[in-house]
C-alpha cells in the first residue's frame, strides 16, 4: 500500500475510532472490531461496505506501521500548522519591460534554454559513428548501471530474489504442485 498525501485530509484515527495517542495494541483491536462488524460479506445489502472497508484498511495499515505513521502524524502537524498561521502577502508585481540584459546574461540565459538539447545533439551524432556490437555493449552496460542503481535504492514495492512470485492479493505462498 502506498502512502498517499491526500490521506492528510483524512482523520484515520477518527475512521478506526482511537484516540491520536493510542497503542499499537489499541489500534489492532479496534481495526479487528470494525472488521468484524463492517466487512462486505457480512454486510451484503449495505451498498457502502466495500468503500467503508477500505478506509478501515486504509486507516490500520498507515496507523500499524510506525514509520507510515510518523510521516502522517508529521503531515498532519505541519498542515494544521500551515493553515492556522495567514498567507503571506503575494509579491509585488515585477513589470519586465523595464529590465534591461547586457549580451553575457542573455547568453547564459540561451545556454540554460538550448544547453541540453544540444548535447544530446552531439552525443546522439557521435553515437551515430559507433559500430552496433559497440551500441549493444553500451546500451548493456547502460541497462546493467540502471539495474543497479534501482537494486542500491533498496525498494521495498519489489520482491526480492527469494521470494516466490504471488498473484495479487494473495499473503501466502501458493502451494499447488507443480
Amino acid at each position: 500500500m502506498r502512502f498517499d498525501r491526500a490521506l492528510v485530509n483524512v482523520d484515520l484515527y477518527a475512521v478506526l475510532g482511537v484516540p491520536t495517542g493510542a497503542s499499537v495494541e489499541q489500534i489492532r483491536r479496534a481495526y479487528r472490531r470494525l472488521v468484524s462488524i463492517s466487512h462486505p460479506d457480512l454486510n451484503p445489502n449495505l451498498g457502502d461496505a466495500e468503500r467503508k472497508m477500505a478506509q478501515i484498511n486504509v486507516a490500520a495499515g498507515v496507523l500499524l506501521d510506525p514509520i507510515r505513521r510518523a510521516a502522517y502524524d508529521r503531515m498532519r502537524s505541519d498542515r494544521s500548522t500551515h493553515w492556522s498561521t495567514p498567507a503571506p502577502a503575494p509579491a509585488p508585481a515585477v513589470e519586465y519591460e523595464h529590465v534591461r540584459l547586457d549580451e553575457r546574461e542573455l547568453e547564459w540565459i540561451d545556454h540554460l534554454r538550448n544547453g541540453p538539447s544540444r548535447t544530446l545533439a552531439a552525443f546522439d551524432a557521435w553515437a551515430q559513428s559507433w559500430s552496433p556490437e559497440f551500441r549493444m555493449m553500451f546500451l548493456c552496460a547502460s541497462v546493467a548501471l540502471a539495474v543497479g542503481l534501482i537494486r542500491l535504492a533498496n525498494p521495498t514495492s519489489l520482491p526480492s530474489l527469494y521470494e516466490e512470485a504471488r498473484p495479487a492479493g494473495s499473503s501466502a505462498p501458493s502451494t499447488q504442485p507443480t
